[in-house]
């Protein structure tokens, strides 16, 4: 079977159904597992420029959404030659990755109609990582994929295991964009809850919200997570410098107690992959530093072939 995977998250996992052999094309942002498909066809390529500023970012994109263009590019030709039999998208923002009208326009022009679609929307906890099931199922290897999304959930309860129950919820404020300022929607609201923290200023499933300083002010965060989307640690870290000249910033509860956390939100909390067990579990670190608790990392997932002995 002839795979092409254009988002992150299904790439990862395509690896953890013991697929990765099967794949022929992948988009610019596959990375994980560490050297997965450096030797493939990159499908995509951002139309902005990604070491720009966070405002300069947010500009060409609205640039480009109002003109009606695609924030990626999509090399259909590429994906003729590749003559795939699955192609996995997403269906859930076009901000992220390349989007299912995009990948439906390309192969109705230039791949035949026998192609399997599979279309991910993970909007939530659940769904995000139920997206295993369709893959599998598209791979024709249900088995594995109820198998395998069995141990995600236990991956969950793991990483939560310790969370105490005897203390006040702290508040917990995720930065997903910080020119305009905006705070994490979608999975996690449920991850933060999960966690043990407190987090209000945006519903489970809902948009990412752009909020004002004063709305951060009001909701007085004991835990400032910083993660913009696309950005690793070093360059989230950067962002705490924009953040920094916010008046009152120095005022904030979890600035005044060094609560304030850059995270590698491209790798963790921002991919909606099976490493949203690996974002909770590092969730659970920041808000409970003084308690012990277990380290939930996906490479215990990883397929062995022992792990399908179904």
């Amino acid at each position: 079977m002839r795979i092409v995977s254009l988002i992150p998250s299904a790439t990862e996992f395509v690896a953890l159904l013991g697929a990765s052999d099967d794949l022929v094309g992948v988009s610019h942002e596959c990375d994980w597992p560490p050297g997965i498909g450096d030797d493939l066809p990159r499908l995509t390529d951002p139309r902005v420029d990604p070491e720009a500023s966070s405002g300069e970012i947010d500009d060409s994109i609205r640039d480009l959404l109002e003109t009606g263009l695609s924030i990626y590019q999509l090399d259909a030709d590429r994906l003729a030659e590749l003559d795939p039999d699955v192609v996995i998208t997403q269906d859930q923002c076009d901000v992220c990755a390349v989007g299912l009208d995009q990948v439906e326009r390309a192969l109705c022009e230039h791949v035949g109609s026998d192609v399997r679609v599979v279309s991910l929307q993970p909007d939530r906890l659940e769904p995000a990582l139920d997206a295993v099931q369709q893959i599998a199922t598209a791979l024709e290897q249900p088995d594995r994929g109820r198998y395998l999304r069995r141990e995600l959930e236990q991956g969950l309860e793991r990483a939560v295991a310790e969370v105490p129950d005897d203390e006040p919820a702290p508040t917990v404020c995720p930065i997903e964009w910080t020119d305009p300022l905006m705070v994490a929607g979608h999975w996690m609201p449920e991850l933060i809850e999960r966690a043990g923290g407190d987090y209000d200023l945006a519903e489970p499933g809902g948009p990412s919200q752009t909020v004002t300083f004063e709305t951060i002010q009001e909701q007085a965060p004991d835990v400032i997570a910083v993660m913009p989307c696309g950005f690793d640690r070093l360059r989230a870290a950067e962002e705490v410098d924009t953040l920094a000249e916010h008046d009152g910033w120095e005022e904030l509860e979890a600035v005044r107690e060094q609560r304030v956390h850059p995270v590698d939100g491209h790798q963790y909390f921002n991919r909606s992959g099976p490493r949203l067990v690996d974002s909770l579990s590092l969730l659970v670190e920041l808000l409970w530093p003084h308690r012990d608790h277990p380290e939930v990392r996906i490479e215990e997932l990883l397929p062995h072939p022992e792990r399908f002995e179904l």
